[in-house]
């Protein structure tokens, strides 16, 4: 089986973020594969939780949500590459 993992590092943008993840909802998959998101927020804040609770409860698609305080780019690169399945 077939499994696509879309990994989003965010920081300070949940508008944007919202208009992402409702995209990504309407992805079509090949028969047969699956597809989850793994978002991780690069901020001190966790601005996007609320954002993500509340599109997981209207998209089939897994989303996954982590908190990396570390700012940087790497650093939130890598916790997606830690934390995809």
């Amino acid at each position: 089986m077939l499994h696509f993992t879309v990994a989003i590092c965010t920081a300070k943008r949940p508008t944007m973020l919202a208009a992402a993840l409702q995209r990504i909802s309407n992805l079509a998959v090949p028969h047969g594969g699956t597809l989850s998101v793994v978002i991780v927020e690069n901020d001190l804040e966790l601005r996007s939780r609320d954002i993500v609770d509340q599109i997981q409860k209207t998209t089939p698609v897994p989303l996954k949500y982590f908190h990396e305080p570390r700012i940087d780019i790497p650093h939130a690169r890598n916790r997606s590459l830690v934390e995809a399945p």
